[in-house]
């Protein structure tokens, strides 16, 4: 580009009033970890290096575009939900489904100073411990299973199955005068979290 890089260019895009919420996928040669990591503090939704699978660039399109679709939705849930949660001091809660997850999501962001600046995150990590932890879905079979529409059969299927069905997400909501903790325990077996940077 002739007068901005991509990174500034996705600065400004962060800055901006309306468009700083629209997931950015970076495309580029650029494939150092520090490169990554820039990216991703930028802002960018996604990293994606040169050369480029196509089906993987849709995957990510879509899944972009499900995920931009879906905190849309719990914004405007979230600005309808009682305020008065904010009261809230110590709490715990235990779920299943991802259903659930966002239901919760909604309460725990609710309870929160700034609720539509940290639902996203909190959904985020609520639908993982379903999906990711007690499911056992990794982010390759989440990916493929997005790109050709199962994602909520699998989702619904696993949880039917005997090894998965009784496996709960524990959350705990302690507030003090210094800060707010919210601690998710799922039941799976963990993930070395530095590979997906």
């Amino acid at each position: 580009m002739p007068a901005l890089d991509g990174m500034q260019v996705l600065a400004k895009i962060k800055t901006h009033q309306t468009l700083r919420l629209t997931p950015v996928i970076i495309q580029t040669a650029r494939a150092s970890q520090q490169d990554v990591i820039e990216g991703m503090n930028a802002g960018a939704y996604y990293y994606l290096t040169k050369p480029f699978d196509h089906h993987m660039l849709q995957s990510i399109v879509r899944a972009a575009i499900e995920d931009k679709l879906r905190y849309d939705f719990l914004k405007a849930e979230l600005e309808q939900s009682v305020r008065g949660l904010n009261l809230l001091q110590n709490a715990y809660f235990e779920f299943s489904h991802i259903d659930d997850a966002n239901s919760l999501a909604k309460v725990l962001a609710n309870a929160c100073a700034q609720p539509g600046k940290v639902v996203t995150g909190i959904s985020e990590l609520l639908m993982n411990a379903v999906e990711h932890g007690n499911l056992n879905i990794g982010y390759d079979d989440k990916s493929r299973l997005i790109s050709c529409g199962l994602w909520s059969q699998e989702i619904n299927k696993r949880m039917q199955q005997m090894i998965y069905k009784d496996k709960k997400v524990r959350v705990t909501f302690k507030r003090d005068k210094q800060s707010i903790r919210i601690l998710i325990k799922d039941e799976g077996n963990g993930f070395d979290w530095a590979h997906y940077l």
